[in-house]
């Protein structure tokens, strides 16, 4: 039997009794200063005017500043020492990469009180900071998020925030040691409610192929549908960059 049989089987014979494990497993860790912010292998997003940054996809190796729109705004990604635009060999997704003591920023022109990603094999060094303006709102290492959520770091993770005070107008990346590998980044000027895939019926069976897809694929695209699909919310999808 393949290694990937060995796990989807037990994993789909357990599917009918897991949903209320589930809901115990779901950590929503409050910050201070009206943030929260959860870090799971899958979320759920509620409903809400979400926006999604389409970096597209095939191989790239990009550093240049690249603009986006959405309803109501626009936005900027740019890129600092070893922070770059780049993509996964085979599956063609792309991704912002920062390493090195290189940063990748994403600014905005209006205040976010959302912000979800997908974070990549979250290493200890990893340094995630959201600004109003000039003004430092909120911090967090990979190890602190270790920690705080009881993950482990050679996995990748749907990791969602909520500013119920201030809002965000600007996110920055920072690798000093290793990579900062994050996609399939989302947004909106509203908090969005978060919880982990249901483990039961239909839904227990999406969140598995997505999370197995996730596994295999490194996150992308398939995973980034299912989760649209299972959420009922209303994704606006923004600028796909070429």
């Amino acid at each position: 039997m393949s290694f990937s049989l060995r796990i989807l089987l037990p994993a789909i014979a357990g599917i009918a009794t897991a949903s209320a494990a589930s809901a115990q497993t779901f950590n929503s860790i409050y910050a201070g200063n009206g943030v929260t912010w959860s870090m799971e292998s899958s979320l759920v997003l509620g409903q809400g005017n979400i926006n999604n940054i389409d970096l597209g996809t095939g191989p790239i190796w990009r550093t240049t500043p690249t603009m986006f729109n959405y309803s109501g705004g626009s936005g900027q990604i740019t890129f600092s020492g070893n922070g770059l635009l780049t993509s996964f060999s085979g599956t063609g997704t792309r991704y912002l990469n920062s390493w090195g003591g290189g940063s990748t920023s994403i600014d905005f022109s209006t205040q976010q009180r959302f912000f979800g990603m997908r974070w990549g094999s979250v290493d200890n060094s990893n340094v995630l900071s959201f600004y109003n303006g000039s003004n430092l709102l909120y911090s967090v290492t990979g190890a602190q998020a270790l920690a705080a959520s009881g993950n482990n770091q050679f996995s990748t993770y749907s990791t969602a925030f909520n500013f119920a005070d201030t809002g965000y107008t600007r996110v920055v990346m920072t690798g000093p040691g290793g990579g900062f590998e994050h996609w399939n980044h989302t947004f909106s000027d509203q908090t969005v409610a978060v919880a982990p895939i249901p483990l039961g019926g239909v839904g227990g069976m999406v969140a598995l192929l997505g999370m197995f897809a996730l596994r295999r694929g490194h996150g992308g695209l398939l995973p980034q549908r299912l989760l649209a699909f299972a959420s009922g919310g209303r994704r606006q999808q923004v600028q796909r960059f070429a």
